[in-house]
């Protein structure tokens, strides 16, 4: 992924009637999509100066291939990406996932389209069991980096 010129900053104010300290910020958000928690307010702020970003890869991607699963070039991630979908990072190991962002892709100039190639990553995941099955070399290499990786 290119550096970001731009970065939207969001504070999220959910009230719950436990502590939510220990929880995981999706399960919070699970919580006031429910009804259970009460989601108040949800300020965003356009951040344009780079020096304010958050001190993260996140945002920025791969910078060089030593930063890649051990295996997999910065030509493979950026083909991936141009289809759609590239594998991540996980807790649990490397997984196939959709590009959810296409106007972040790091060739968003060939992109035609500001919507993800595919509706979620179990669609993504299908496309590139698939390629694998035709023998496309760099879906059987992913498939191999995530050994059928999380669901």
């Amino acid at each position: 992924m290119s550096e970001p010129k731009k970065l939207y900053k969001s504070t999220i104010t959910i009230w719950s009637e436990f502590d939510p300290r220990d929880a995981e910020l999706i399960q919070l958000a699970h919580e006031a999509t429910a009804g259970v928690a009460f989601c108040s307010s949800n300020e965003v702020e356009l951040v344009t100066n780079p020096d304010k970003f958050p001190n993260t890869d996140f945002f920025r991607g791969s910078t060089d291939d030593q930063t890649l699963p051990s295996g997999w070039t910065k030509t493979d991630d950026n083909t991936a990406w141009l289809q759609g979908w590239c594998v991540f990072e996980a807790e649990s190991g490397f997984e196939i996932q959709r590009v959810d962002d296409p106007q972040n892709w790091p060739y968003a100039s060939t992109s035609t389209s500001s919507e993800p190639i595919f509706p979620s990553d179990e669609s993504a995941r299908a496309f590139v069991l698939r390629k694998a099955t035709e023998g496309d070399p760099l879906a059987v290499k992913a498939l191999a980096l995530t050994q059928g990786g999380p669901r």
